[in-house]
């Protein structure tokens, strides 16, 4: 897709834009709250589809946590991302008489902004219309039946549209009623996906054909990358040993990016029978390859570094913005902070294919990025449908294109190649009840990445052990949505 880049944005890449992921920013950058707006066509074109309400200035109270305050709400007009969502939000309360309102969790943990929910609601206050908390935490709540259905409760929603990410709200509706819902209100949620980030300086040096015509291609492909990146290896501090300081082929870890490939090779570990029955949905012939495909990527290839502990995930970062990496695994967020900063010149791919049978591209994320949740108190609900759609078609009409356009886009090239990779990696996004219901589930998102860090030579031995726990309590969230279908008869 072509954008239609401002000169003022092509400005700010000149100089640079501060961090994105917070209101206050480390860097001084131009104002971006002209008239001019990014973003190509389609994305500027499109219509949320509400007639001209007037809500008599009610209040649309959010809550969120410090920590991810800013992807509701900005008073910073220099920040060009923060600009960006300030200027939405004041379009939207101008639009339809409403004022936007933080309702703030200090302390940034996921965990206390859980407890302030249950102490609200168990108090019966009426202190917030809409609930931004972390996917991984938001069905335990779900459970205890503290938000309403999107589906059947809230008007003014269309979850058929662009900017509702429709693969996941798919998966999160059981028996027709959907309590969470991901779109692009939550700007965490392309934050916390995962791609493959590429050093387009040691790529040349190396003679690499172009990566991106590999994807177009369909060759993109785990054992193309096995391939890539054996060998690719110097001892750079000259010591005998392999250790951070060294140059690879590929730097990764055994955290949330590792749990990314269940999605990328379109594995699932739950869903819905023909009977609408949850059970566990593994192909487990097809998950014990893609661990030996992985495990060999991560473990036996010489060219790799692997990250075996989550203390250490740092070090990953660091390897590939100082250049001593041709491939790394890593979140979209950190190419708003570290990545930019890097002096070689870098790319975005998406996670690979399993093989080049594999119809599309997937991609998934970490446990922490945010969905939109409809508190049980009562609620003027149309008002609440109505902000929150036009909310999230204004994010995907000038929010994201501020991201791609300044925090995301590659400022060494001209093309519009990383842009393109952008669109099929967000595209591609999946997710797994064992991530909106991580608790629930014991952790079943996590087992396959615990099999990496312990080395262990195949996954179906603990998944095994595990199974029969797992399809207990699928039977346990299932029991839950059928008690809160009869409550709403």
């Amino acid at each position: 897709m072509k954008k239609i880049l401002c000169l003022l944005f092509a400005l700010l890449l000149l100089i640079g834009c501060a961090a994105c992921t917070t209101n206050s920013g480390t860097e001084e950058t131009k104002s971006t709250l002209g008239d001019e707006e990014t973003g190509d066509d389609d994305r500027l074109t499109a219509s949320d589809g509400l007639p001209e309400t007037s809500f008599g200035g009610a209040k649309y109270r959010v809550s969120c946590t410090d920590t991810y305050a800013y992807e509701v709400y900005s008073t910073d007009t220099q920040d060009v991302c923060d600009a960006a969502v300030y200027k939405r939000n004041l379009k939207i309360e101008e639009r339809f008489d409403v004022e936007i309102v933080p309702v703030i969790t200090p302390m940034g943990n996921q965990l206390n902004h859980e407890k302030e929910i249950m102490r609200i609601h168990d108090a019966g206050d009426d202190v917030y219309d809409i609930i931004m908390m972390q996917v991984w935490r938001a069905g335990t709540l779900v459970m205890e039946g503290y938000f309403r259905d999107w589906h059947n409760d809230v008007p003014g929603v269309d979850f058929e549209q662009p900017w509702w990410t429709t693969m996941v709200n798919d998966i999160f509706t059981i028996n027709d009623a959907l309590y969470v819902a991901a779109g692009d209100i939550a700007l965490t949620s392309l934050q916390g996906t995962f791609a493959y980030l590429f050093n387009q300086a040691r790529a040349d040096d190396l003679k690499i054909e172009n990566l991106y015509d590999v994807v177009r291609e369909d060759r993109w492909t785990i054992d193309y990358v096995n391939t890539l990146v054996k060998d690719v290896y110097t001892d750079v501090n000259k010591n005998q040993e392999r250790d951070i300081e060294d140059a690879y082929g590929f730097v990764t870890a055994t955290t949330h990016d590792a749990s990314a490939y269940l999605y990328a090779f379109n594995l699932s570990l739950t869903g819905q029978n023909e009977d609408g029955e949850l059970v566990l949905m593994l192909d487990e012939a097809k998950a014990d390859t893609v661990y030996e495909k992985v495990h060999d990527l991560f473990l036996n290839n010489s060219g790799s570094y692997a990250v075996l502990t989550d203390k250490e995930y740092n070090n990953k970062i660091g390897m590939f913005t100082s250049g001593n990496a041709l491939l790394s695994a890593q979140s979209l967020s950190v190419l708003y902070k570290q990545v930019r900063e890097m002096k070689d010149p870098f790319g975005v791919l998406p996670y690979p294919k399993l093989n080049e049978e594999q119809e599309h591209y997937y991609s998934g994320g970490s446990n922490n990025w945010s969905v939109a949740c409809i508190p049980i108190a009562e609620a003027d609900l149309k008002m609440v449908g109505y902000i929150t759609e036009a909310l999230c078609c204004e994010t995907y009409r000038t929010v994201i294109p501020a991201y791609y356009d300044v925090a995301l886009k590659d400022k060494y090239t001209d093309s519009d190649d990383d842009e393109e990779m952008l669109d099929l990696i967000l595209a591609g996004k999946r997710s797994d009840l064992a991530i909106l219901y991580g608790p629930t589930l014991s952790g079943m998102n996590a087992l396959f990445r615990y099999q990496l860090q312990k080395q262990a030579d195949n996954f179906h031995t603990a998944w095994n052990e595990n199974k029969i726990a797992y399809q207990s309590a699928l039977w346990q969230i299932e029991a839950t949505y059928e008690r809160m279908a009869e409550d709403d008869k």
